[in-house]
């Protein structure tokens, strides 16, 4: 059986995998306070965030529609498809799996297996390579989500936010506690399973990426097998270079990945984060 694989926008999949994949991707969208529509990958990602550091009301984000993914679905079979799987960014934070499971209402003929992530940005990227590398390899798709199930719950998203702002224009925290936040230089770390949660406050830049590291430290010394292991930004290239060097010396494979509009939409610019997910 031939296993098509889809995806959102979210995992932030580099073209190249995607292509070498054969992966289809549906995006997102970001909406603008006057209404306007776009893609997330139709964007110019640099002038987006560019135009968000001075915009005094922030854009929001969408899922696709029920007809978007009717239409995906439907040339990934018209490509010769037996089954596919489509692994999304987590529920908890997105109607994306709520729109993928109406549009497979209408291919009652067909197997389609929707399957959310609890993740979102390298989380949700890690388990579809892995996916797209079980695939290549013939393995069924009940093995592919017994290895994703696994996956999603063994697995630690971090995000360092480098500033308060985001979170305060997107009504996530309120203006007085940013405003005492940005005076005590605190540094919050986020983390998603499921839905974003505060994993914890620090105080000061340095000593916020040093806990993303020791955080690391902690879940490659607990790991009894195989682990993706992998460092993300937005418009932080350098921050992310010494976070990558930190964690070569626990192993030398580390994957680097940007966060793309709607994902940073909500944290901003400067943000770094760390991810690993353990394999079965």
């Amino acid at each position: 059986m031939r296993i098509g694989l889809v995806t959102d926008s979210t995992g932030y999949v580099s073209l190249e995998d995607v292509e070498k994949y054969s992966i289809a991707v549906i995006p997102l969208k970001i909406i603008y306070p006057d209404g306007q529509v776009f893609n997330e990958t139709a964007l110019n990602w640099k002038e987006y965030f560019s135009s968000l550091k001075t915009a005094k009301k922030l854009p929001t984000t969408s899922q696709p529609s029920a007809g978007e993914f009717e239409n995906i679905y439907k040339s990934v079979f018209d490509k010769g498809c037996d089954e596919i799987l489509s692994i999304h960014i987590s529920s908890g934070i997105s109607g994306t799996v709520q729109s993928a499971l109406m549009a497979r209402e209408n291919f009652q003929d067909k197997k389609i297996e929707v399957f959310d992530s609890f993740h979102t940005a390298m989380g949700l990227g890690f388990q579809v390579l892995e996916a797209a590398n079980l695939i290549k390899e013939n393995a069924s798709l009940a093995d592919i989500l017994s290895c994703l199930s696994y996956m999603r719950d063994n697995s630690k998203l971090l995000f360092m936010v480098d500033t308060l702002e985001y979170l305060h224009k997107g009504g996530r925290i309120g203006g007085a506690q940013a405003m005492l936040g940005s005076m005590l230089q605190l540094k919050p770390i986020l983390t998603i399973y499921k839905k974003v949660e505060t994993y914890d406050k620090v105080r000061t830049r340095q000593k916020a990426l040093d806990r993303l590291v020791e955080e690391m430290e902690k879940e490659v010394q607990k790991a009894k097998g195989r682990f993706k292991l992998g460092v993300l930004h937005l418009e932080a290239p350098e921050t992310a270079k010494y976070l990558e060097e930190k964690l070569k010396v626990l192993v030398p494979d580390i994957s680097l990945s940007v966060i793309g509009p709607c994902v940073g939409t909500h944290v901003g610019p400067g943000t770094v984060g760390v991810c690993i997910t353990h394999l079965p």
